[in-house]
């Protein structure tokens, strides 16, 4: 149990460090990870699962080194880290089959297919609270399709440094929340604010 753990984190690239210094924010906990089974569906060979393993090790020994590191800064921190589990995915997936990887599309496609009836349950409670329109409704999905594909624009642009990313994603994100504003009516933009007061106050994470 202890080896499809490792193996289950190496695979998806979001293998972490628990060894963060006081003056440097850790990563944050994954929240999308994938039922225990993933591994197990991989049908991995007893050589893929010794070769994930030692992957593992040299990447948590590379990021504790890293963590040591008193010269740099925060920001250089956070693009060698970054610059590291890229290089660890990539040589994760370097270790799967053909068969192996068409079985991590076919789950990343059930994922996104559950995340879109997730969506338009979500749109269907909003044009009841709100009172939407249809054409409301379907500017709202007209805007969220064109805003997925800037947003996997910006994660596939490998030009890109971990900073540039991360500012064209806040870019994006204001882009999107001025576009959905335009398209609301100062009662339901009323209304939005409402609904915002009432929900539930989420817990601080303990540090």
């Amino acid at each position: 149990m202890k080896t499809k753990s490792l193996l289950l984190m190496a695979f998806l690239g979001f293998a972490m460090t628990s060894f963060a210094q006081e003056n440097r924010i850790p990563p944050p906990k994954n929240k999308q990870a994938p039922p225990k089974s993933f591994v197990k569906d991989l049908q991995l060979t007893q050589e893929q699962q010794k070769q994930a393993v030692q992957l593992r090790a040299d990447f948590k020994k590379r990021l504790q080194d890293l963590n040591k590191n008193e010269s740099i800064t925060v920001k250089e921190y956070r693009d060698k880290r970054f610059a590291l589990q890229q290089e660890q995915k990539l040589k994760m997936q370097g270790l799967l089959t053909s068969d192996q990887k068409n079985i991590i599309e076919q789950k990343k496609k059930l994922a996104m297919a559950k995340k879109e009836e997730q969506h338009a349950i979500k749109i269907n409670r909003l044009k009841t609270k709100l009172s939407l329109t249809d054409e409301q409704v379907n500017k709202l999905n007209q805007q969220r399709e064109v805003m997925k594909e800037k947003i996997k624009a910006v994660k596939e642009n490998d030009q890109l440094d971990r900073t540039a990313k991360k500012e064209k994603m806040m870019a994006l994100k204001t882009e999107m929340k001025d576009s959905r504003d335009k398209l609301f009516t100062p009662a339901q933009i009323k209304k939005i604010e409402e609904m915002k007061k009432t929900r539930p106050v989420k817990k601080a994470v303990k540090k």
